[in-house]
C-alpha cells in the first residue's frame, strides 16, 4: 500500500519506512533498497531527502517496473 499525497512536484509518500523496513516487505537486502533507490535518484524517477521520497515521474516508474494503468 502506497500512502502519498500528489504534489505539483509530484508524489510525496508520506508514510517513512527505514531502508531494511522497505528491504523486508520485498525480501530483499537494505543494500539493494538502497541501490536502487540510488538508481531511480539518478534516473530522475524520484527524490529521496530527510528520509522522504518523492516520486516525480509516475509514468516512467512505472513502466520500468511493469505497471501499467489500465
Amino acid at each position: 500500500m502506497i500512502c502519498g499525497e500528489s504534489f505539483q512536484e509530484g508524489i510525496v509518500l508520506t508514510k517513512k519506512f527505514t531502508h531494511q523496513e522497505r528491504a523486508d516487505m520485498i525480501g530483499a537486502t537494505g543494500t539493494t533498497v538502497t541501490e536502487v533507490i540510488s538508481d531511480f535518484k539518478r534516473r530522475g524517477y524520484l527524490k529521496y531527502e530527510s528520509g522522504k521520497i518523492t516520486i516525480i515521474d509516475a509514468e516512467k516508474l512505472a513502466s520500468l517496473i511493469g505497471i501499467y494503468e489500465r
